[in-house]
């Protein structure tokens, strides 16, 4: 990293690591100047909010993020909680990023993943005005269900909301309500068209899009041993791939049928 450049380095790890691997990776990250760490939180492996805490205890500087919690795995009063107590111990470095979710990775809970866009715009909604010390059920939007009772009991955590997108539909939705994105570009190049959709959403809501962070996500293996880092990527992408989206699997000649 070049400070004069005003560029900004983040790294984003799996939950398949464990919490020893996890905590001494984000103290080196932080060591060498890196902006933010994110833990993935996907399903059936280990707790990002609980490897998150453990960061939040072991750093000073460095901000941390979840990519991504989802609403049908979690309330939105539980992602607010779990927010809330992150930003808490954390000092207020915590960032809640949240997206739709696997589709196969919820099935295997016997999770239905119904109406995406609407869940999603519906939780943003409902989680940003628990987190601002609201009561949701006073909030436009916020969907049915709440009553007057559901509020924070220990008080506002102001914290920025990342939207994880990958189609034209939540990249627009990201831009018109998200305080950041965090779209997934396969490929790297990817990233001017996910950006002329945030941009589209964001002048649709009469928002500038200077102000959300809008970084760019890629995939990378990193290894002395080239081949080795090669075969580790390819673990990910075989089993990753079938949850991206047809859209971007589309720009680079593939389908989820590939990926069986």
């Amino acid at each position: 990293m070049n400070a004069t450049t005003n560029a900004r380095a983040s790294l984003r790890l799996n939950n398949d690591l464990d919490a020893d691997q996890l905590v001494s990776l984000a103290v080196l990250a932080e060591a060498n100047g890196f902006e933010s760490i994110w833990v993935s939180h996907d399903l059936f492996l280990r707790s990002a909010p609980v490897l998150l805490a453990l960061i939040a205890r072991e750093t000073t500087r460095i901000g941390i993020g979840s990519c991504v919690l989802n609403p049908y795995s979690a309330h939105p009063a539980e992602l607010a909680m779990t927010a809330a107590t992150l930003h808490e111990v954390s000092d207020g470095r915590f960032r809640l990023g949240i997206a739709a979710g696997d589709r196969d990775f919820l099935s295997w809970a016997g999770i239905e993943r119904h109406r995406p866009l609407d869940r999603v715009r519906e939780t943003i909604i409902a989680t940003r005005a628990l987190l601002h010390g609201g009561r949701p059920s006073e909030v436009p939007g916020a969907a049915d269900g709440w009553r007057p009772d559901g509020w924070l009991r220990t008080g506002p955590a102001p914290l920025p909301i990342y939207l994880g997108a990958m189609g034209p539909r939540m990249l627009r939705l990201a831009g018109a309500l998200a305080d950041g994105v965090l779209p997934l570009l396969f490929p790297p190049e990817h990233y001017p068209v996910a950006a002329g959709l945030v941009r589209e959403g964001a002048e649709s809501a009469g928002r500038d899009l200077a102000d959300l962070d809008l970084p760019a996500c890629v995939w990378c293996s990193i290894d002395p041993d080239p081949e080795r880092a090669r075969l580790a990527l390819a673990a990910k992408l075989a089993y990753y791939g079938q949850g991206i989206s047809p859209f971007l699997l589309a720009r680079v000649g593939l389908e989820a049928s590939d990926f069986e």
